[in-house]
C-alpha cells in the first residue's frame, strides 16, 4: 500500500478511539487474537456498517484525515481477505499455538520435590517439557527433559509429574521450578514459578540487582497467604518508604523505585506475620 499513512483508527458502533501518529513503513500491531486449539476458521474484520450493533471496522487516515475504507478491497488486511454479503472476512490458516497450562504444582514429598503439571492444546508440534529450578527465583537452570505424552484421540489434554530426588542435599534454603514448554518449532511456553521451601521459616527475601542502580525487585517467598509490611530507611534509620502488599503463597516480586534517592547506603525491612528480615542495599 504506498504512503504515506501515519494514523491508525479503529471504530465501533460509530465512536472512534483516538488515533495514533505512527511512522511510515514501520509495521505495528494494532489487534491481537487469541486463538485456543488450532484449526481454520475465518476473523471478521469488518462487519455490517449499516448494522448500529455491529459497526466495527479497523481503518486507516492518511496525513490528509482521509479515511481508507479497508473493506472495499484487501489493501489494508492483506491476501485472503474477501467480503461475503455485509460481513468482510479474513481466513486463517492453521495455526500452531503453544500448549495452555491449566495447573501446576510443586510439594516436598519426603526428601524429593514433586512436581505435577495439566495442559491442553497439545498438538503434533509440541516437541517437549523442560524442567528449570532456581534458587533464588530469577536465574533459572534446565535439570531435565520430559517427553511428550501420545495424543488421545479425541483429546488434546494430558497430565504430567517429574520428581527431584534428595532436594535437601541442594543446600538451599527454598527451591523454586517452572515448566518450559517447547514446541518443534522453537516457540515455547512457560508455567507460573513455584517453590518448595525446606528451611520450615515463614518466609525468604532477597533483592537484586544489589547494587541498585533505579528499580529494585524484591523477591518474598511465603509459606502461606500473608500481608507484607516493607519499610525502607537510611543509614541513620529515617523511614524513606513504607508499603504493606497483599501476599500470596509462594513467590512475590515487589519493585521498589530508588531512582531518586542518593547514592549510598539503605535498609529494607520485611515483615510477614511474626517473623522480620533486614536487608541492606547499596543505591549507585
Amino acid at each position: 500500500m504506498s504512503g504515506p499513512y501515519t494514523y491508525v483508527r479503529y471504530v465501533h458502533n460509530t465512536s472512534t478511539i483516538p488515533s495514533f501518529a505512527y511512522q511510515s513503513g514501520v509495521e505495528y500491531e494494532i489487534c491481537r487474537l487469541n486463538l485456543i486449539g488450532a484449526g481454520v476458521g475465518n476473523f471478521e474484520m469488518a462487519s455490517d456498517l449499516n448494522d448500529p450493533n455491529f459497526e466495527t471496522v479497523f481503518g486507516v487516515v492518511d496525513g490528509g484525515a482521509n479515511f481508507i475504507d479497508p473493506g472495499a478491497n484487501d489493501q489494508f488486511y492483506g491476501p485472503g481477505f474477501n467480503i461475503a454479503g455485509t460481513t468482510h472476512l479474513l481466513p486463517l490458516a492453521n495455526v500452531p499455538i503453544p500448549v495452555k497450562f491449566t495447573g501446576f504444582t510443586a510439594i516436598k514429598k519426603d526428601a524429593n520435590g514433586v512436581l505435577n503439571w495439566k495442559v491442553e492444546n497439545e498438538t503434533a508440534v509440541t516437541d517437549i517439557y523442560e524442567i528449570e529450578r532456581s534458587f533464588n527465583g530469577r536465574d533459572f537452570v534446565k535439570i531435565a527433559n520430559v517427553a511428550v505424552k501420545p495424543i488421545i484421540s479425541g483429546s488434546n489434554t494430558n497430565v504430567y509429574e517429574y520428581t527431584d530426588y534428595n532436594i535437601k542435599s541442594l543446600r538451599s534454603d527454598i527451591v523454586y521450578y517452572r515448566i518450559k514448554q517447547v514446541d518443534k518449532d522453537s516457540k515455547f511456553a512457560y508455567t507460573e514459578i513455584k517453590s518448595i521451601r525446606l528451611d520450615g521459616k515463614q518466609f525468604s527475601v532477597n533483592i537484586y540487582p544489589n547494587p541498585v542502580i533505579s528499580i529494585g525487585n524484591v523477591n518474598i517467598d511465603l509459606v502461606a497467604d500473608e500481608n507484607i509490611n516493607i519499610f525502607l530507611t537510611d543509614a541513620n534509620g529515617k523511614e524513606i518508604k513504607k508499603t504493606i502488599i497483599t501476599g500470596k503463597s509462594g513467590l512475590n516480586v515487589y519493585k521498589i523505585n530508588m531512582t531518586a534517592l542518593a547514592s549510598g547506603s539503605y535498609q529494607l525491612k520485611v515483615t510477614a506475620g511474626t517473623e522480620t528480615k533486614v536487608l541492606s542495599i547499596i543505591k549507585k
